[in-house]
């Protein structure tokens, strides 16, 4: 194992302890200091936007889902959680690494011009399957949400490529289905807010399913389940006023743009409102 992968593995070691201490603490009740939400680490969405941009479309003679397969494929070898922590760190974080020194080292200009971005394509969708494979499969949710907190920690183009909407969801949902963490759900779908992360239809059906269980299940006083649904019901109405604009803004067909648009005459031309005289004049000249 090289330096630097010892580092990682290191450093994601002391990251489970400290999520494991940090759950233990919190309890799951939403308690004194719900209003008071976590250190959220937050860009403008506009950065978080360019950042995470992939390209449309791979070179040609590339499978986008080869690497990925493959990946999985090496997953599904891991036969205790342990060795799919090992093979996390060198095959997953260690590589990103790599990926995005290496990616770093073309500079802007040719990154552009070959198409290549700062993580690999497979990145985001390895993070969210570690963090479900290690919740549902070897049932240690410590470490979940330690992959999580590792690819946001990692540097800003891992937060920006790895914490996508699905590893959001399996963030929320591991906060919730195994903790009943009210108060670490309700930041977690901030974060995706402040940070443009969309939610899709999963993340609506999550906040479905967390909202009728805080109603239905006696874990918290009447104004503490007020106040979650409450919240809950405003994420709920900004993701969907988001993505009504969004898909509003997109669905304009290009030959409706003259709409938006101020019409004036072209003082090129002798054709006008109201200027008959002018262009009956040029049409004389043509005869």
């Amino acid at each position: 194992m090289t330096a630097q992968e010892q580092k990682t593995f290191t450093d994601l070691f002391d990251e489970i302890f400290r999520v494991a201490e940090s759950v233990d603490a919190s309890g799951s009740g939403e308690g004194e200091g719900a209003d008071a939400d976590e250190d959220i680490r937050a860009f403008s969405s506009d950065f978080y936007d360019r950042i995470r941009r992939m390209p449309r479309k791979p070179k040609w003679g590339e499978d986008p889902n080869e690497e990925l397969d493959r990946k999985q494929e090496e997953m599904d070898l891991c036969q205790t959680d342990q060795e799919l922590l090992d093979w996390a760190l060198v095959e997953v974080f260690a590589e990103s690494q790599r990926f995005e020194q290496g990616a770093r080292e073309l500079g802007p200009q040719t990154r552009t011009k070959r198409n290549v971005t700062l993580q690999p394509s497979w990145y985001p969708h390895t993070i969210a399957l570690l963090m479900r494979t290690f919740r549902d499969k070897y049932h240690n949710p410590h470490t979940a949400l330690a992959i999580f907190n590792h690819a946001k920690t990692a540097s800003i183009a891992s937060y920006a490529f790895g914490c996508s909407t699905d590893a959001y969801n399996e963030l929320i949902k591991t906060h919730w289905s195994c903790f009943r963490d009210a108060n670490a759900v309700l930041n977690a779908l901030k974060e995706m807010h402040v940070n443009g992360v969309v939610m899709n239809s999963k993340t609506g059906r999550l906040l479905d399913t967390i909202r009728r269980d805080v109603g239905a299940e006696m874990l918290w006083s009447d104004e503490e389940v007020s106040n979650i649904t409450t919240r809950l019901d405003a994420i709920r109405r900004d993701a969907e006023g988001f993505e009504n604009a969004s898909k509003k803004f997109k669905g304009k067909h290009k030959w409706d743009q003259w709409k938006s648009r101020t019409m004036r005459d072209d003082p090129s031309d002798k054709w006008g409102f109201n200027n008959w005289d002018n262009s009956s004049t040029g049409r004389a000249g043509l005869t």
